[in-house]
């Protein structure tokens, strides 16, 4: 988890892919409860191929920070009043004021290239502490280039997310995403759930 530990505070897409079972969601989560500021968690789902929804779903993960700036309240609102063409700018906007992680799981599932466009637009976009992790079991379609050129863009693979000995290490310390919990939410599904990491089930 070294690699995540050490990403620079003006990253603004982080990367982490890795086939099932390397612990990607345990990784992000507990490192997140360790970043300043908010962390707003979307678990995407099939219903995210709809770049109407996807914008919806994840402004309302934003709103429920309770950090974010003004003008998410109409795109969380109704899946109607997310207009696409504003959708990139307003999200951005909306991270503005405090740092906000804003963490894609799943990413691998979204497919369309009109939500992906979606993501990468928001990252390009967001205010400076602010970024984007996307997790996946696959590398997702995005079209990096232009971030990877201005060194905006991290990759972190299976051999980064091993964790070190320290961290495997049993501690009667309260795990680090316990802490997250406190001032993270997630929406995914038409639910709500506080959260360290996934939505409406505990820590993997």
């Amino acid at each position: 988890m070294q690699r995540l530990s050490a990403v620079a505070d003006d990253m603004a897409l982080v990367l982490v892919v890795a086939p099932p079972g390397y612990g990607k969601t345990t990784a992000v989560g507990q490192w997140a409860g360790t970043t300043a500021g908010q962390v707003a968690w979307l678990t995407v789902t099939g219903q995210h191929q709809d770049r109407q929804r996807f914008v919806h779903d994840l402004a309302l993960a934003m709103e429920l920070t309770r950090s974010a700036g003004d003008g998410l309240g109409r795109l969380a609102a109704s899946l109607a009043d997310a207009p696409p063409e504003e959708a990139p700018a307003r999200l951005a906007a909306g991270a503005a004021g405090r740092p906000v992680t804003i963490v894609l799981d799943d990413l691998h599932l979204l497919r369309t290239r009109a939500a992906l466009d979606l993501v990468l637009a928001v990252a390009v976009l967001l205010p400076p502490g602010c970024r984007i992790v996307a997790i996946g079991d696959r590398q997702p379609r995005l079209q990096i280039g232009r971030l990877l050129s201005e060194g905006r863009c991290v990759e972190v693979g299976p051999d980064q997310l091993a964790f070190s000995r320290e961290e495997t290490r049993p501690s009667s310390r309260r795990p680090a995403w316990t802490s997250a919990a406190r001032r993270s939410t997630s929406y995914s599904g038409g639910r709500r759930a506080g959260r360290r990491g996934c939505s409406a089930r505990c820590a993997p």
